[in-house]
């Protein structure tokens, strides 16, 4: 099975831990959802929206900009 939702920007906030590890705080400072910790595998800029999905049981983060298209596995 595969579930999929789309996070618009206003509901997470993404920071740089280290070159390989981001941060996803999802939710608003009001009602905040929780955190995500991601594997980075490629340079990204944030975009307006994020994709979590999971897919055989691992999670996924992903998103696209005018360069490429970022898929970063949650650690």
């Amino acid at each position: 099975m595969v579930a999929v939702v789309m996070i618009t920007k206003e509901l997470f906030t993404f920071y740089s831990v280290d070159p390989q590890t981001a941060m996803i705080d999802l939710g608003t400072k009001k009602h905040p959802v929780g955190s995500v910790r991601i594997n980075v595998h490629l340079d990204y800029e944030v975009t307006a929206s994020i994709y979590i999905s999971v897919h055989g049981g691992k999670w996924y983060v992903s998103f696209s900009n005018d360069k490429a298209a970022v898929f970063c596995h949650r650690s």
